[in-house]
C-alpha cells in the first residue's frame, strides 16, 4: 500500500511539474508578443507637411481670358501604413486637395467653381477614390471656343492613376470629361 501511495504521489508530482513548465512557456510567449507591441514606434508623416495652396494664372490675350487654378490642401487624407525592419510603423497621410477654377473674360467672371474628388464618382470607382488623391489640375490649351484642362487622381507613390481631359466650352458654358489614355495622345 505504501508503494501504491508513493507511485500516486510521484505521478501527481510529474503532472504538476509538467503543468508549471507549460505555464512558463505560455508566459514567455505572451511577454515576447507584448514586447513586440510595446516596442513598436509609430511615426506619423504628412505629405505635404503643412496645408497650403498653389495658384496658377494663365492669360490668353486674343480671347481676353484669364484662367486661375487654385489647388488647396484639405484636412482629408489617404493613409498608407508600412513597417521597416526595426518594426517601426509609418503612417503616411497624403493630403487630398480641391481645385478652384476661375475663368474671366473681359474682366467678367464667367465661371467660378470648385472640383473635389467625389464629383468624379462617375469616372472613378469608390474603391479607387478611397486610395487616391486629387493630384493636380492644369490648363492645357484653347482650341476654337473650347478650353482644355488636364486632371489627375492618383494613389500616392505609385503609377496607379486616372488622368482625364476636361473640356470647357465658352459658348455653352458646359464641361465634358474624357478619360486620357494612349488612344487620346
Amino acid at each position: 500500500m505504501k508503494n501504491y501511495l508513493i507511485i500516486i504521489m510521484f505521478v501527481f508530482l510529474l503532472i504538476s511539474c509538467n503543468s508549471k513548465s507549460t505555464k512558463k512557456i505560455n508566459s514567455k510567449q505572451i511577454n515576447e508578443e507584448t514586447w513586440t507591441v510595446t516596442n513598436t514606434k509609430i511615426k506619423e508623416r504628412f505629405f505635404p507637411t503643412e496645408k497650403g495652396f498653389e495658384k496658377f494664372d494663365t492669360i490668353i490675350l486674343n480671347k481676353n481670358l484669364q484662367i486661375s487654378i487654385i489647388k488647396s490642401d484639405l484636412d482629408s487624407y489617404v493613409i498608407q501604413e508600412s513597417f521597416d525592419i526595426e518594426n517601426n510603423k509609418y503612417v503616411d497621410k497624403y493630403r487630398d486637395s480641391e481645385i478652384n477654377l476661375i475663368i474671366k473674360q473681359n474682366s467678367k467672371i464667367i465661371l467660378d467653381t470648385i472640383f473635389r474628388k467625389n464629383q468624379f464618382s462617375k469616372f472613378i470607382n469608390e474603391d479607387f477614390a478611397k486610395i487616391a488623391i486629387f493630384h493636380n489640375y492644369w490648363f492645357e490649351k484653347i482650341q476654337d471656343d473650347t478650353l482644355e484642362f488636364l486632371g489627375v487622381f492618383n494613389k500616392p507613390e505609385t503609377d496607379y492613376s486616372f488622368a482625364f481631359n476636361h473640356y470647357f466650352n465658352l459658348k455653352s458654358k458646359k464641361f465634358e470629361v474624357v478619360e486620357l489614355n494612349e488612344e487620346n495622345d
